[in-house]
């Protein structure tokens, strides 16, 4: 496909948007779960209109002293996370790439059963992700 078509153009922009505005995490190790929130649900229906999977949820009562505005959130969980991140994996930063990585294994080896051993954080700065497991290696 074109580099420039829109579709690409869509997802290059969801991954911009992600990069500022969303997170990846395995929540309990046993669920996978991408999600971005903002009080504008615009931005929010463009991404979710770019990404494979996910839904938008909302609006939801903020009781925080700096906004009340409503707010809306896209989430995808389990594969539908794993497809969002492999759509917008080429332009991902090597933070929100690592972040990624981190929060897939997470969810994998507890899916299975299996508990990574910890590394302190130390250790994962100095070699990074893709040294503490070697199934990740490119």
């Amino acid at each position: 496909m074109n580099p420039t078509s829109k579709p690409d153009l869509e997802i290059a922009w969801a991954a911009g948007f992600y990069e500022g505005e969303g997170s990846i995490s395995a929540c309990g190790g046993h669920h996978l779960i991408l999600s971005l929130g903002q009080v504008d649900i615009e931005p929010l229906g463009r991404f979710a209109t770019a990404m494979p999977s996910g839904a938008i949820s909302g609006p939801k009562k903020q009781n925080s002293a700096l906004s009340r505005k409503p707010f809306y959130q896209f989430q995808a969980n389990g594969e539908g996370a794993l497809n969002c991140i492999r759509a917008m994996w080429p332009n991902l930063s090597t933070r929100r790439r690592e972040q990624a990585l981190r929060a897939f294994v997470r969810w994998m080896f507890r899916t299975v059963g299996y508990r990574a051993p910890r590394k302190t954080a130390w250790e994962e700065r100095k070699h990074g992700v893709r040294e503490y497991h070697p199934a990740l290696k490119t």
